[in-house]
């Protein structure tokens, strides 16, 4: 009988624990970093950030690409996943560090490999 007692507390950590994970926000505003295509040298770009209720939607803004929307973005609690496509689908993962940022691989549909970083935008200072 005692373990029927621990099976709703099981349940409980097993199925809360995704649901805690899939909570995770990303600050809105506009980020900074870099870019790095497969083969190509690094680039300067910005992120737009924003959420509407638990949605996140992230645009890649660089020059001279231009606006790129984020799709199937998964915000968890240690990394970012998404896809986007600026002619091949690319499917990026990003890591949580702990300074708040973000970086990681992005592979496209041709098997090519590139890097994304994300730097969350800096903190104002004073307050009310």
């Amino acid at each position: 009988m005692r373990h029927r007692s621990r099976l709703p507390a099981l349940l409980l950590v097993l199925f809360a624990a995704p649901a805690a994970l899939a909570a995770q926000k990303l600050e809105t505003g506009t980020w900074t970093g870099t870019l790095m295509p497969p083969g190509e040298e690094t680039h300067a770009v910005s992120f737009l950030v924003s959420t509407n209720g638990d949605t996140t939607f992230i645009t890649l803004r660089a020059d001279p690409i231009g606006d790129l929307p984020f799709e199937n973005i998964k915000v968890l609690e240690d990394r970012i996943t998404f896809s986007f496509s600026p002619g091949v689908v690319v499917n990026c993962t990003l890591m949580r560090r702990d300074d708040g940022s973000y970086k990681g691989d992005c592979t496209d549909s041709d098997g090519g490999t590139g890097v994304i970083e994300m730097i969350p935008p800096a903190k104002k200072q004073g307050g009310g």
